[in-house]
């Protein structure tokens, strides 16, 4: 059975605008100058290896969080 999305606000958003990953991004292009038939496989050991890390928030966190708070204005609505 499909599910109906008719009253649906559905935003994508890339991880980069959400969060500041100029440091990960950096490190990529330096691997891809360097090494580039390895770049791919030692980002990927890299981002495993950051994968618990703090990320600061980007530009578009702010957005997001807004547009989060939408449901409780709905929810509210609803009753």
């Amino acid at each position: 059975m499909a599910i109906d999305l008719s009253n649906t606000l559905i935003v994508a958003i890339s991880a980069t605008a959400l969060f500041d990953l100029t440091e990960s991004e950096r490190y990529r292009e330096k691997l891809l100058q360097d090494n580039p038939a390895k770049a791919a496989a030692l980002f990927r050991n890299y981002m495993q290896r950051h994968d618990n890390g703090h990320l600061e928030t980007s530009a578009g966190f702010p957005l997001i969080q807004a547009i989060l708070n939408l449901n409780h204005y709905a929810k509210k609505a609803r009753r």
